[in-house]
């Protein structure tokens, strides 16, 4: 249901080339010290030893998000060059992971009006009438058309929800 607008951003963020990024290990919290290692084993500018020091001393990946240049000289990384990259790479790694948290207003109401939309449309068979666009109480119309336009911007895609045709 969430892929049948395929320029949303719903139907986006479920593609499974996106799913996979990182090497498709998941949520950096929920690395374990082995899928760290990996991690840092497939980055080109950390050198292997570091991978194999995360490893020794099983940092997970919480710790890493965590880890500044005094807890890498702590577990045996000395290099200055190599702190340095190792500390700009987990930088990279957190921004992108902040990054990939995207603070919208939420809103069960909205949200719940918006998957009705969806299967409703969803249960649709070529040629039949489109269903009409959904009633939003009258205090909650502007967040809903936020909501909207943020997860499905463009015409077409808000016009997809809205129930008519763009």
């Amino acid at each position: 249901t969430l892929g049948l607008c395929r320029d949303s951003v719903l139907a986006k963020q479920f593609d499974d080339p996106l799913w996979k990024r990182d090497g498709n290990l998941g949520s950096v919290e929920s690395w374990d010290f082995e899928q760290v290692a990996k991690w840092a084993s497939e980055k080109e500018n950390i050198p292997n030893e570091v991978a194999q020091k995360f490893r020794e001393n099983k940092i997970d990946g919480t710790e890493l998000l965590f880890f500044g240049r005094e807890d890498l000289k702590e577990i045996g990384i000395t290099r200055p060059g190599t702190l340095a990259r190792v500390i700009g790479t987990i930088d990279e790694l957190k921004n992108r992971h902040l990054g990939n948290m995207i603070i919208v207003e939420q809103s069960p109401y909205c949200f719940g009006k918006i998957i009705d939309q969806l299967r409703l449309r969803a249960m649709c068979r070529p040629g039949d009438e489109l269903p009409p666009a959904p009633e939003i109480c009258e205090p909650d119309k502007k967040r809903f058309k936020r909501v909207v336009d943020y997860y499905f911007p463009g015409d077409e895609a808000s016009s997809f929800i809205l129930g008519h045709s763009p």
